[in-house]
């Protein structure tokens, strides 16, 4: 879609300013099976900013290029709707057949500009610390227990929360810091036992000065526990009295779970 830009994405429940074109929009149905399930699904999480209603404006009206049904199941909703006004004429076989499967910063940026502060946190914290936007939502997320794919439609649907930012500034500098040693260091499970070292109250820069010192015993590994294991050997070292860092990190695991289970009630 040549010469479209895309400005802020704009609220309203003024449902009226928005005209369909015969011809140009498919017939507007909303009693098909999808069109069902998309009014369950706007029912129990209202209008997902992460998907506006693609318009034009044409002589002072806006015209809908691309979302007319969820337009009528928000008017019948009574919800707020979400637009984006696009610069250019299109037409909407092509935008459905050259749409891209969003990323993990369109959502994050989609929800920044529909006035989401912990989505604008997240991105100013990921250029902040040069780290990749996916390893940042579970940074500042502490999202690091149970399913991670349930967390990510959480993450979709605007569901996402900073929770601790001073433990989510530590994680990211030992997460930078240690990549910088050896970049072989890297994922979800590798931040998982940063975060889990972390809880510990150890001494975060005995970590660093060893990693530097010996960044040939940073590993890949594919599971929490082998990083926490790699964390013990490297503590360690030059250390008369073992420290089980490992043990201490499930403990402080422990104590967080039942925090946070707490909180939660």
């Amino acid at each position: 879609m040549k010469g479209i830009q895309m400005a802020k994405i704009l609220k309203t429940t003024d449902y009226s300013m928005f005209n369909i074109r015969k011809g140009f929009n498919r017939l507007v149905n909303i009693g098909t099976k999808t069109r069902r399930d998309l009014k369950r699904s706007m029912e129990e999480h209202g209008f997902i900013p992460a998907y506006p209603i693609f318009c034009m404006k044409r002589e002072g009206k806006l015209w809908i290029v691309d979302g007319q049904h969820r337009h009528a199941l928000a008017q019948i909703l009574k919800i707020p709707l979400y637009y984006i006004i696009c610069n250019a004429e299109v037409n909407v076989a092509e935008i459905s057949n050259t749409q891209v499967t969003w990323k993990v910063v369109d959502y994050a940026r989609a929800f920044s500009n529909a006035g989401y502060p912990d989505y604008t946190e997240l991105l100013e914290f990921s250029k902040e610390h040069s780290i990749a936007l996916s390893t940042c939502v579970g940074i500042l997320g502490n999202s690091w227990e149970g399913n991670g794919s349930t967390k990510m439609v959480a993450f979709r649907e605007g569901n996402f929360k900073v929770t601790s930012r001073e433990l989510a500034d530590r994680i990211a500098r030992l997460y930078r810091t240690l990549r910088g040693y050896n970049r072989v260091v890297c994922g979800r499970s590798f931040t998982a036992a940063l975060f889990a070292f972390c809880l510990t109250g150890l001494s975060e820069e005995r970590l660093l000065k060893k990693a530097k010192k010996y960044p040939d015993r940073l590993y890949k590994f594919g599971d929490r526990n082998g990083y926490l294991g790699m964390f013990h050997d490297l503590y360690n070292i030059g250390l008369s009295q073992k420290v089980d860092v490992k043990i201490k990190a499930e403990n402080a695991l422990a104590t967080w779970r039942k925090r946070s289970e707490k909180s939660s009630k």
